[in-house]
């Protein structure tokens, strides 16, 4: 078995073993870890497709709140007629005008 980056093992030779054992619930085994030198992040396969999938999700979010800000903008453009209208802008409902 070697060690990976994401905490789990991988097994080089007898995963199938590992597997019977775990299936008669034994508790504990001897191994051979093999630990190499490396100067590289390792993942298993599983980590590594789940933080492509999160990448993936992440690109997906970013471009639909990309969308909403685009639409929200263009819906709070003033039109292009000859008049400015009231729900457009945002006036102030009271007045303070000094009189006098």
């Amino acid at each position: 078995m070697s060690h990976r980056d994401c905490g789990h093992y991988v097994f080089t030779d007898g995963q199938h073993r590992t597997c019977i054992a775990k299936h008669l619930n034994i508790q504990s085994m001897y191994v051979n870890v093999e630990n190499y030198p490396r100067d590289y992040v390792s993942y298993c396969r599983a980590c590594y497709q789940k933080e492509e999938e999160r990448k993936e999700d992440e690109k997906f979010k970013n471009r639909l709140l990309s969308m909403l800000k685009l639409r929200r903008k263009k819906s709070k453009r003033i039109p292009e007629d000859d008049f400015i209208d009231e729900e457009y802008m945002n006036f102030k409902k009271t007045s303070t005008f000094i009189k006098n």
